[in-house]
């Protein structure tokens, strides 16, 4: 359950924190998560470029094979160029949250 704002259940990060890998083989589990993510922002940002590249990426294929309006499906060229179009925007969003997700490495990642 998570907490309320009556103080009763579990925050986040004491459930995040709470888990122990099997054996103890597997590093330190979850530990210090919540802060990394609340911490970076390049964290945040790539994780936001990544999501809204996957669903450009989405879109352009619905469009592409399940079009909405009726004159799209008869002309195949703007069909395909609106696919191009937003898979262009999809692997442009995509190298932003790559960028970005390197900068967290670089600036922001402690592996202790």
């Amino acid at each position: 359950m998570y907490r309320t704002n009556f103080g009763i259940g579990h925050s986040i990060k004491d459930l995040l924190e709470a888990h122990i890998p099997p054996g103890g083989r597997l590093g330190r589990g979850r530990k210090g998560l919540y802060d990394t993510i609340n911490n970076s922002i390049h964290f945040q940002l790539g994780l936001a470029l990544a999501s809204l590249g996957v669903i450009t990426s989405l879109v352009a294929q619905h469009m592409y094979s399940l079009p909405a309006y009726a004159f799209i499906a008869q002309d195949f060229t703007t069909q395909a160029a609106l696919y191009t179009h937003h898979q262009y925007i999809a692997g442009f969003i995509m190298t932003g949250a790559f960028a970005h997700g390197a900068m967290f490495f670089i600036r922001d990642y402690n592996p202790e």
